[in-house]
């Protein structure tokens, strides 16, 4: 399949401007030196990772205010259905359900707060240690 002349023209004209980018010896090199930029790079990582294990106990902590009522729900349905003694069987676990769940969200947040203590008791003396 054949280019035009216009569509040739421009494939040229883009072929020159990256052979003149990636030959261009204007690029000026950074600054800093390359340790210096490893870590700056590490800690960003970190505290990218940080925020990531942040979002996934947020996300931990809205799954268990969910499923334990729907599990609690799910089992009395069951037994209703297996014992013939409707609406009871729902009622009385779907309360233990919802429970459940307030008591894992309750040790989820637990958890979160003592490892945001530990790490803010890190970055505390790390400062203290640099002059």
């Amino acid at each position: 399949m054949a280019l035009s002349e216009e569509n040739a023209k421009r494939l040229r004209t883009l072929k020159r401007l990256r052979d003149s980018h990636l030959t261009d010896s204007k690029q000026v090199p950074s600054e800093k030196p390359i340790s210096e930029r490893k870590k700056a790079f590490k800690d960003f990582l970190m505290q990218q990772q940080a925020g990531m294990s942040a979002l996934a106990s947020a996300g931990v902590i809205g799954l268990h205010m969910v499923s334990g009522p729907l599990v609690g729900f799910g089992i009395g349905y069951g037994l209703d259905w297996f014992f013939g003694c409707h609406p009871w069987g729902k009622i009385i676990f779907l309360i233990i359900g919802i429970g459940a769940g307030f008591l894992n969200v309750y040790r989820d947040t637990k958890i979160l707060l003592e490892r945001m203590a530990r790490r803010a008791a890190a970055e505390k003396n790390a400062k203290e240690l640099k002059p």
